[in-house]
């Protein structure tokens, strides 16, 4: 049996240098997921309210302790 398990990640909403939430969403349609965020929590009340908007991928770094 083969499952197709859909991706997700951990995303960090930061507005104004200030970490507001962070979610686990699939990295399809994130933008869409951002905006319909800041709208939803009032921090813009349209999509012209956002004068810069920056996606950064980070690594995924798993450290394991052996002892």
């Amino acid at each position: 049996m083969c499952w197709n398990l859909a991706q997700e990640v951990p995303v960090a909403l930061v507005f104004n240098g200030t970490t507001a939430a962070a979610k686990i969403t699939s990295p399809e349609g994130i933008h869409d997921f951002d905006l319909g965020f800041a709208m939803t929590e009032a921090f813009i009340s349209e999509a012209d309210d956002i004068a810069e908007y920056e996606q950064v991928a980070h690594k995924r770094v798993l450290k394991r302790e052996s002892g």
